[in-house]
């Protein structure tokens, strides 16, 4: 009964492991379908660099399938980063997270625009928004198209988890 028991264990587990697959793979479906203007390859993160202050991660498509520096990477729930670096089958993405790295941004209640930037930690800074700007808390914040690396309107963040910051102008 113990042995039947724990194989049944081990298979509930990869059982639910394809179920979370199946969710990630129509998510990503649903996504392309919703964005079929914009031309998407899908890539796998292969590893991350060993240095501790980089957010760095390489993906398994590089020049052979079309990628060139500054493309940008997104997912169903939102923004990436963009290519840094492209060799023949790899390629370097810098994480929208990295002090270096940042997106230009608009809420979307108000269409109000500013840059985000990474701050090298989970958190992000929304910057030079008037002192007087009426900011909604859960409001999302999505791509403005205007850096031209990332086509308007992908989710970026939501206003509680993005870091104020003084850079606000009056």
């Amino acid at each position: 009964m113990r042995a039947e028991l724990d194989r049944l264990k081990i298979r509930n587990a990869e059982l639910e492991g394809r179920a979370l697959e199946a969710d990630r793979l129509a998510a990503l479906l649903h996504f392309r379908t919703a964005h079929a203007e914009t031309p998407m390859l899908a890539a796998h993160v292969i590893g991350a660099s060993p240095d501790s202050g980089s957010l760095l991660v390489n993906i398994d498509r590089g020049s052979r399938d079309g990628i060139r520096r500054d493309m940008g990477v997104i997912t169903p729930d939102g923004v990436v980063g963009k290519i840094v670096a492209v060799y023949p089958d790899i390629s370097q993405v810098l994480l929208l997270s990295d002090k270096e790295s940042g997106v230009g941004a608009l809420l979307t209640d108000t269409r109000t625009q500013g840059p985000v930037k990474g701050t090298g930690e989970p958190l992000l800074s929304l910057t030079y928004i008037t002192n007087d700007e009426k900011l909604t808390v859960g409001e999302t914040v999505l791509t403005s198209g205007q850096d031209r690396i990332f086509p308007k309107d992908l989710p970026v963040a939501q206003w509680w988890i993005l870091w104020p910051t003084p850079n606000r102008r009056s």
